[in-house]
């Protein structure tokens, strides 16, 4: 069975192939539990609680203050390396490329801050701070509260380099 093309088909067809596609989505804007999210170095914290876990088990054998202190530090400078890294690749991913390097700085600092707060909370080398984990729960609420309004808040780019690229 054949079909017969109209000229008006024809001509609405061409239309259709002429038109520009729709605009690529440049910046993605994230929900307030995306944000809270995205501010929690997951892989860090999966990292940092087995570590603790295992120098509690050896207590006997090692200087344990030392190495729960190593332990924090080395999560702490690894919180920062890593999400410079996974919030470069995001950014670039959802094609946002202008100011990359101020928003992956203030991504980073802000997932820093969180694991501090969640090492303040799950103990290690604060234990010996009385109420620690009930500082570390407060300090949570609040910073998952204000920290998406802090981000959006930051002036990007920084007064003083607005209008150099």
């Amino acid at each position: 069975m054949r079909t017969a093309l109209s000229r008006k088909d024809l001509d609405l067809e061409t239309q259709r192939a002429q038109q520009p596609p729709p605009p690529a989505v440049t910046d993605k804007l994230d929900s307030y539990p995306e944000k809270i999210i995205k501010n929690i170095p997951s892989e860090v914290i999966a990292f940092y609680i087995p570590a603790i876990g295992a120098a509690a088990a050896g207590k006997d054998l090692i200087n344990y203050d030392f190495v729960i202190w190593v332990i924090f530090l080395v999560a702490l400078v690894g919180t920062f390396v890593y999400m410079r890294k996974t919030a470069t690749k995001d950014l670039i991913e959802n094609k946002v490329t202008e100011h990359i390097g101020q928003k992956v700085f203030w991504k980073s600092v802000l997932a820093t801050v969180a694991f501090l707060i969640w090492a303040l909370y799950l103990g290690g080398p604060f234990v010996s701070i009385a109420g620690y984990s009930t500082y570390g729960t407060l300090l949570i609420l609040g910073y998952t509260f204000f920290t998406p309004a802090i981000y959006d808040a930051i002036p990007i780019p920084f007064p003083s380099l607005r209008g150099k690229k």
